[in-house]
């Protein structure tokens, strides 16, 4: 039996839509691909991660920091991270 057809949860199923499909693939130890599945299955809307709202203090740091250490200060996707750079050039 492969993580596709393993039996989910009660406490696995609540956690869908709750973060992002890769953060509760992580917890629950399934891959994204199960997760992303079993959310369109049983029609779970995507987690929604509001804006950051960026610091002069955070915004100081894409100058000084990797990306990857700014995203985990903040708790925010690194792509976050990497689209403000880009867009502050």
């Amino acid at each position: 039996m492969n993580q596709y057809t393993h039996e989910w949860t009660q406490r696995e199923v609540e956690l869908l839509g709750t973060a992002t499909d890769r953060e509760v693939a992580r917890r629950i130890k399934r891959s994204y691909r199960a997760v992303l599945k079993k959310r369109h299955l049983l029609r779970v809307p995507a987690f929604y991660q509001q804006q950051h709202r960026w610091t002069r203090r955070e915004l100081a740091w894409l100058g000084r920091l990797p990306d990857a250490e700014i995203s985990r200060r903040l708790n925010i996707a690194r792509n976050t991270v990497a689209a403000k750079r880009r867009a502050l050039g």
